[in-house]
């Protein structure tokens, strides 16, 4: 079997793909493996309260704008 096809075993599937950025792919996993530890990944900021403040903050300044333009009319 051709090495850049899909393998079928079981009744599971394995894909085994041997292309360009396989090697890039195989090395990243090894360095977050070998690194995860010391990364301390469960210390990062939630990013569902980041985008959440980015957008209050992005409604605040559109709000702003509005209501900066509506003083002038008036």
């Amino acid at each position: 079997m051709p090495e850049d096809q899909n393998e079928v075993t079981g009744g599971s599937m394995s894909l085994r793909y041997n292309d360009e950025w396989s090697g890039l792919a195989d090395f990243l996993a090894n360095m977050i493996e070998k690194y995860a530890g010391q990364m301390d990944l469960d210390e990062l900021p939630d990013p569902d309260r980041y985008y959440r403040n980015k957008k209050m903050l992005e409604m605040y300044r559109k709000y702003m704008r509005l209501s900066a333009r509506a003083r002038k009319t008036a």
